[in-house]
């Protein structure tokens, strides 16, 4: 079994940082893109804090469909920093309006959660991340507070998590969550990846050398970016993140913000589009 696994880690690892690792191209044309969620049905979703817009595109890089413009009102938008989409819903943290918008697949809107519909003291303010486990439990985070506070699909508070009463575990600068296996939930914080069970009780902590950008999990492993660079990390390893060796060539000003994996193909969002990878693991 060991062999196995290490030869699995291995084979992840070398295709990575493969010279021949094969571009097919990119997709878009953003002003200030900051998040990329891809559901099961290869839908594509992108929100571009500039344009105060959510774009939809299929994987061939078509633009399906978008919404957006400044505004207080449904289907706008004051600063969408994150999206993430299953295969009905698209959920998106509209920072300046202190709110989450809830949309179907295809953009339309169905409802929202806010100030408006909670009680006073389980306000949120500024969400800038928010992750959706299976059982369509909302996990939001709130920068205002540095805390996450998980919601059911009604909009009932489940848990505060990492709140000032946490102990070690209390969050100081959060940016940023992601679901693992068994929607236990890792947040960055700072240089910390800090991972919480289903309850929101902590369950590990450990620094690693810079403050990641954004983070994703796939199939026991830890994507992290930072700046122009992707890092690779085992959610069983205890060493530093690993840095790839650079697998695209970035243009002047731009910068990596966020990637997802989506049927062997990486899709790396920097600030102004995505950028497709052969991304296979054999």
């Amino acid at each position: 079994m060991f062999i196995k696994y290490l030869s699995f880690i291995i084979l992840f690892f070398s295709v990575l940082n493969s010279q021949t690792m094969e571009g097919f191209g990119s997709i878009g044309d953003f002003s200030r893109s900051t998040s990329i969620s891809i559901n099961s049905l290869g839908y594509i979703y992108i929100t571009d804090t500039d344009n105060n817009t959510v774009y939809q595109y299929n994987t061939d890089g078509e633009l399906i469909n978008s919404i957006g413009g400044f505004g207080w009102d449904n289907f706008t938008f004051d600063m969408p920093v994150d999206v993430f989409a299953s295969d009905l819903k698209v959920y998106v943290a509209d920072k300046n309006n202190h709110r989450i918008q809830i949309f179907d697949r295809n953009l339309n809107y169905i409802t929202g959660l806010s100030q408006d519909n909670q009680d006073l003291e389980i306000n949120f303010a500024y969400p800038t991340s928010i992750v959706v486990t299976r059982t369509e439990d909302i996990l939001l985070l709130d920068s205002e507070s540095s805390r996450v506070i998980r919601y059911n699909s009604v909009g009932e508070v489940l848990s505060i998590i990492g709140d000032y009463d946490a102990g070690d575990y209390a969050l100081e600068n959060p940016s940023h969550l992601s679901l693992l296996d068994d929607d236990r939930l890792m947040v960055v914080d700072g240089n910390r990846l800090i991972v919480f069970d289903i309850f929101g009780n902590p369950i590990s902590t450990r620094d690693i050398s810079f403050a990641p950008e954004s983070i994703y999990y796939y199939n026991t492993y830890i994507l992290l970016t930072n700046g122009s660079w992707i890092y690779y990390l085992s959610s069983l390893d205890k060493t530093d993140p690993i840095m790839l060796e650079t697998i695209t060539t970035l243009l002047e000003n731009e910068s990596i913000v966020d990637l997802e994996v989506h049927e062997n193909m990486l899709y790396i969002l920097t600030t102004n589009r995505i950028i497709k990878h052969n991304f296979v693991i054999l």
